[in-house]
């Protein structure tokens, strides 16, 4: 009989510890609102690209995330591989408005970071983002869906900005 009570006090305890952790995780994840997030970024739709550009007059990748996010209070960082320092991981299939998604450089087998986009699409929705690409074709700040695009073979990662 104690060695029941014992077994079912440490049961109970442990429940009752993960779930704080759980708690504390989601809790550090940046909060921006993710109809303001999108109804501001796509204010720069065909915005031209520009290396290492930052302001509304020309974006580069990273520049643009970094912008909008600069914009609700949250600095993030000028350089698409340093992302991964500012998030964590979070599955394809959990992602949400407000994600950025990394992707390796364009005509690159690495697995080194050289693209970030914005996650657009609401969870449970097909992939979409914003972003500023480089592309001769389709230059400039524009939305994407991730299926059947070249983006799909090119995939790293997608992250969630932390405080």
């Amino acid at each position: 009989m104690l060695r029941t009570f014992i077994l079912l006090s440490f049961f109970a305890f442990f429940l009752l510890f993960t779930n704080s952790r759980a708690e504390a995780q989601e809790k550090k994840f940046f909060e921006v609102n993710p109809d303001s997030l999108i109804n501001f970024a796509e204010k720069f739709i065909g915005t031209p690209y520009v290396w290492a550009g930052n302001q509304p007059g020309g974006f580069d990748c990273s520049g643009f995330v970094y912008y909008i996010y600069q914009h609700f209070g949250k600095t993030t960082t000028l350089f698409s591989y340093e992302f991964p320092k500012f998030g964590e991981p979070i599955s394809i299939d959990r992602c949400k408005t407000g994600d950025i998604i990394l992707f390796s450089h364009e005509k690159s087998n690495s697995k080194k970071i050289g693209h970030v986009g914005l996650v657009i699409s609401k969870l449970g929705e097909p992939l979409t983002f914003i972003q500023a690409s480089s592309s001769k074709k389709h230059g400039g700040v524009v939305i994407t869906t991730f299926k059947h695009s070249m983006y799909e073979r090119r995939f790293i990662e997608i992250i969630r900005l932390t405080t």
